[in-house]
């Protein structure tokens, strides 16, 4: 009896946690996604300026 108390504490507590690591993952993956993108973008930007000039 004195367990099922427990349970709901640690429960949500468990379930924030792990909302927190996947808003963490996903927070990394869109940084490394963006900083990809830009990284390419600049590399396309130096091939149309070499192609143009």
């Amino acid at each position: 009896k004195v367990s099922t108390p427990l349970i709901f504490v640690l429960f949500p507590m468990f379930v924030v946690r792990c909302q927190d690591m996947i808003n963490l993952i996903c927070f990394c993956a869109n940084f490394y996604v963006d900083t990809l993108n830009s990284f390419f973008f600049s590399i396309n930007l130096k091939i149309l300026i070499f192609m143009y000039l």
